[in-house]
């Protein structure tokens, strides 16, 4: 057993303890108490003294094997990015050993900035699986789906079946929860689609889409299809609880109707919108009509981090100032929105909280730093004005994965140097 003992817990759904302990038993909370823990029947005790005790964050939208092309073409348009960079670098370099190895590098960095799970939608899925393996991360892990060929499937005929494979041999997995991603309304026909609702309702997994995130994919939709892009999954049957739709910047108000009828989700990521100039998705209607919003950070190539701390004020921020309302999305609010809410929208409510018999995944952040000195609120200190590098652990499913900062199970350097690698050959590429 683990113990940790001596610093804020912070439970997210319920009051803080101001000092306190908690006890893990193999992959749980087994016990949480104030004070100090009196029995010596743990073998692990970790010192939580100045720290705040939290649940890890949830990244409820990555592409996490693009963090090797992480500043390959920036400050462009998301289509233009896409279809003259993104797609044809893709199409040369996507192999296992690329997945495998730019996944260990996006892992690194998540753990070591305090996400302990993330849900992510690309290729090669089998390697995303395995880097969550070696590492120990919790991998909400989505196939993608496109109408085209890519280097992992010739048609979406093919990548319907090897989505499937994937979500049978993981669904009983502990880490790892398969679900699958059809890429958008504007990469996959609408019989494509319908394929996915149905593997996602027959082996009860969530749909993992792009949805509405250029008002560039918002008005040829209505141009093609005669509606908005929700309206046109509505129509077809395809959206239902366990859909969730990432970006989602592009929503009228009939379209948020039907989220919230559908209840539906949304994975907000304000930063690759800001960044790729799509526009600010509106949260505060979304919330006002009480559907489940959650943060992600996109991938590191859009990105150009996977840094949810930063995330979250950013969140915190950019909708407090569009609504002239500096006390909409409070500091707890936002924590929500990364951890239970997150939890909510991927249909595994067993993270997200600090809660006796649910997982043990768990952060330990340090409040004696510079940027939380003097500290007086952990969810102001923790949204407003913490950096990432203070998370000092990290406990996953009841195993410590990164302790006083180093990350165990990974060689950073090995994967550094890959990275470079694959840095010399796009370059000369391009």
């Amino acid at each position: 057993m683990i113990l940790i003992q001596g610093g804020i817990i912070l439970k997210i759904t319920s009051p803080y303890i101001e000092k306190g302990y908690i006890l893990i038993e193999k992959d749980r909370i087994k016990e949480i108490g104030e004070g100090e823990y009196k029995k010596k029947d743990y073998k692990i005790k970790i010192d939580a003294s100045n720290s705040i005790i939290m649940p890890g964050l949830i990244n409820t939208h990555t592409h996490i094997p693009m963090t090797f092309l992480r500043g390959i073409a920036d400050d462009l348009p998301l289509e233009k990015w896409l279809r003259e960079y993104i797609w044809p670098i893709e199409s040369k370099f996507l192999s296992k050993d690329f997945v495998y190895y730019s996944s260990c590098l996006g892992i690194a960095e998540m753990l070591l900035s305090g996400t302990t799970s993330f849900c992510d939608m690309y290729f090669f899925c089998e390697e995303i699986a395995r880097a969550c393996e070696d590492i120990g991360i919790r991998g909400f892990i989505t196939p993608g789906i496109l109408d085209f060929e890519t280097p992992y499937f010739k048609n979406s005929k093919e990548a319907l079946i090897i989505a499937e494979n994937f979500i049978k041999d993981y669904k009983k997995h502990d880490l790892i929860h398969p679900g699958i991603a059809p890429h958008s309304v504007y990469t996959c026909s609408l019989n494509t689609l319908k394929k996915c609702k149905e593997i996602s309702e027959k082996y009860d997994v969530i749909i993992h889409m792009h949805l509405s995130e250029t008002k560039n994919e918002y008005e040829e939709c209505i141009k093609n299809f005669g509606t908005s892009p929700v309206k046109y999954l509505e129509k077809n049957g395809i959206l239902f609880e366990k859909f969730l739709g990432v970006h989602s910047v592009w929503f009228d108000d009939e379209d948020i109707e039907i989220f919230k009828e559908k209840n539906s989700s949304i994975s907000h990521n304000p930063e690759s919108n800001l960044k790729l100039g799509s526009g600010i998705a509106p949260i505060k209607k979304f919330l006002e009509k009480k559907i489940k919003v959650s943060i992600g950070t996109d991938g590191a190539a859009s990105n150009n981090n996977l840094d949810l701390f930063e995330a979250m004020r950013i969140t915190a921020l950019i909708h407090k100032g569009i609504n002239l309302n500096p006390q909409f999305l409070p500091a707890l609010e936002i924590l929500k929105m990364a951890t239970i809410y997150a939890s909510k929208c991927l249909n595994f409510e067993e993270i997200g909280e600090i809660e006796e018999g649910k997982k043990a995944d768990i952060i330990i952040v340090d409040i004696s730093d510079l940027p939380t000195t003097p500290f007086y609120n952990p969810y102001s200190a923790l949204v407003y004005s913490l950096n990432s590098s203070q998370v000092k652990h990290v406990i996953v499913n009841g195993k410590i994965v990164v302790e006083n900062r180093e990350i165990k199970n990974i060689d950073l350097e090995k994967i550094k140097r890959i990275a470079n690698e694959y840095k010399e050959k796009i370059r000369n590429a391009i």
